[in-house]
């Protein structure tokens, strides 16, 4: 039912493609002792925002993965994924983006504190403000908050304002760790970056 919690108990999920509509779905964790962690595997996609109303993916869950993923994946509604704890994987390489933050309409992902965000594709990158006039947002907030890129080639950047408007903010002790990177990528587009707050970290291991 639209809002409701999906409690996932001690099992590994697995599907083609998570595609969440004009809904708030949140994946947790289950909080009973006699429990082990759950997982939920994507093997294609993850999809947020249909073009029919704002759409909103919240997850606990120990480890969400996918090897793409898109924040505002049709134009008409704004798009927004929470990871509030445990890790999410974009696992995919290849020569587009695998992870879009505002692709066709306004998108936002938050990384919350002590949760965990990894790109591990050879060429794994990520793109925030896709296409003209779209608006992404990344944001990595509080303690433990970690966003990591481990492929080091020059072909898996992060890009904040690819053709549209993208921002990345980094506070309250939160990390992120990529090789390339790159702010207002095309013409025309807008890129802005804050690292902001005591024990906040951007390392760009390409400079």
């Amino acid at each position: 039912l639209p809002g409701q919690l999906i409690f996932l108990g001690p099992a590994n999920y697995v599907n083609d493609t998570l595609r969440i509509g004009p809904n708030t779905v949140t994946l947790a964790q289950s909080q009973a002792p006699n429990l082990t962690a759950s997982t939920y595997t994507l093997s294609t996609a993850i999809q947020i925002g249909e073009g029919t109303g704002p759409a909103v993916l919240n997850s606990s869950l120990s480890l969400l993965s996918s090897p793409t993923t898109s924040i505002g994946y049709l134009a008409g509604s704004s798009a927004t994924l929470n990871i509030n704890s445990g890790v999410f994987n974009v696992t995919g390489s290849g020569s587009d983006a695998e992870l879009l933050v505002g692709d066709s309409a306004s998108g936002t992902l938050s990384v919350n504190s002590g949760a965990t965000m990894n790109l591990n594709g050879a060429d794994g990158n990520a793109v925030i403000g896709n296409n003209a006039g779209i608006s992404g947002t990344l944001n990595i907030t509080g303690a433990g908050a970690l966003w990591n890129n481990t492929s080091n080639n020059v072909s898996a950047p992060l890009i904040v304002g690819n053709s549209g408007s993208g921002t990345l903010n980094i506070s309250s002790g939160g990390s992120v760790n990529n090789g390339a990177s790159y702010i207002g990528y095309l013409q025309g587009s807008i890129g802005n970056a804050a690292v902001s707050d005591a024990g906040s970290i951007w390392t760009n291991r390409d400079i």
